[in-house]
């Protein structure tokens, strides 16, 4: 029977040609805007964006023969031995520190892992031909798993205490630190351990769907690649440290200010805030469905008078979990049935940022709806029942990054 979970050959930059990683490290694909491209293309010409992107204008043969010069010319270097890699992130959000501990194997692609989200055509097209052209892990999945008592991976931490890490380096108010586990009766711990553990995907569908398909393709030439039906991985476990950030609605209109406090009414207690500031307290401080609006000058805090008043239509058996969470409540009642709003996918923007919500309020002229953090139990109920969650619900914060550690098909 295959293991679950592998070590592996890390690919990594080499450490001999390059001091600094801060430079040469980017987010997962999926999080980089084009501002940000340019940006991470100027910053070095070994900045891993120039392996991870196809640049317009180029083809992805040629980002797979830059990828092979790399290897040729020792800028990306692989491990001798198999190991897992135990990774800790310490930062800060507001006042609070966080250290969120993980480790980087091998999934085995058959594995019951439960997805949550809807994946989508282009960028799983845009991800084969990548994995294609350089046959290798780019960056791993991000998997969460409930955490038990004696979970491995904070028992093998503690041993670790004076040891110093593979890899250290601070990056944008975040410390990594990386260590190596390549001892065979540590290796077999971890793989026992997570024997039957439940995971869950929390970034990587794309990426998922796309190293099956491309095992599904080549399976007849394993004797070519190496652990064909195995994708490089981030676990981590669901604790304090594991942050889940709201992703917030914009909408590329304007709503009728008068409208919308006079249908709501009923259902919500409102008050009009003075800064972003406020509002984001009383969003943190909200025990209940709670939202805020932005247009023009005006920002509301919305809060449920009580749970009572939600339809009963919700209460079916199947969107019970689903209750649980704002972002289901805003999008299947907020704006379906009290504002019988006709939006559609096209009229939304998406963000995390506070910051960048209220530039683009200020530019566009458009309004937006803030949410609260969504509750992580609630998302791996839901995953966990093998539902899918609504459309960008989840922002797991700190996304681990890109050309940290990959892995050669």
């Amino acid at each position: 029977m295959k293991s679950k979970l592998k070590p592996f050959l890390a690919l990594h930059y080499n450490p001999r040609l390059f001091k600094k990683l801060k430079d040469l490290v980017c987010p997962p694909y999926d999080i980089i805007t084009e501002e940000e491209e340019r940006a991470l293309r100027k910053s070095s010409p070994y900045n891993f964006s120039h392996i991870l992107l196809k640049e317009d204008g180029s083809s992805y043969q040629e980002l797979g023969k830059r990828f092979k010069q790399w290897l040729k010319k020792g800028i990306l270097i692989e491990e001798r031995e198999s190991a897992f890699y135990l990774t800790l992130q310490e930062f800060k959000l507001g006042s609070k520190t966080f250290k969120r501990i993980g480790f980087l194997g091998l999934l085995n692609l058959d594995a019951s892992i439960f997805p949550h989200e809807k994946t989508h055509s282009t960028p799983k097209k845009d991800r084969y031909q990548v994995i294609k052209y350089t046959q290798a892990n780019l960056s791993p999945i991000f998997v969460v798993y409930p955490r038990k008592k004696n979970e491995v991976i904070t028992l093998l931490f503690k041993s670790l205490k004076n040891k110093p890490p593979f890899i250290k380096f601070r990056h944008k108010g975040i410390l990594y630190q990386i260590y190596k586990i390549s001892q065979p009766q540590k290796i077999r711990k971890i793989q026992k351990y997570f024997e039957n553990i439940p995971l869950f995907i929390a970034d990587g569908h794309h990426r998922f769907e796309t190293a099956l398909k491309f095992f599904r393709k080549n399976k007849h030439k394993l004797n070519k690649f190496r652990d064909l039906d195995y994708i490089l991985t981030y676990f981590s476990p669901q604790d304090e440290n594991l942050l889940v950030l709201p992703t917030h609605r914009i909408i590329n209109k304007n709503l009728d200010l008068n409208f919308l406090k006079s249908s709501l009414q009923p259902y919500f207690f409102f008050q009009e805030v003075k800064s972003f500031k406020k509002l984001q307290d009383l969003l943190d401080k909200a025990e209940i469905f709670s939202f805020g609006f932005v247009q023009g000058k005006n920002i509301l805090f919305f809060s449920l008078k009580d749970k009572s008043l939600i339809p009963k239509y919700l209460n079916k058996p199947s969107l019970r979990s689903y209750k649980k969470l704002d972002v289901f409540l805003l999008h299947n009642w907020v704006f379906k049935d009290i504002l019988k709003t006709d939006l559609k996918e096209e009229d939304f923007f998406y963000t995390k940022s506070i910051e960048e919500l209220s530039k683009l309020i200020a530019k566009n002229k458009n309004c937006a709806f803030l949410l609260r953090k969504p509750d992580i139990s609630a998302v791996t109920e839901i995953a966990f029942e093998g539902k899918i969650l609504p459309q960008k619900t989840t922002y797991f914060y700190p996304k681990f990054l890109s050309g940290l550690i990959l892995r050669k098909l």
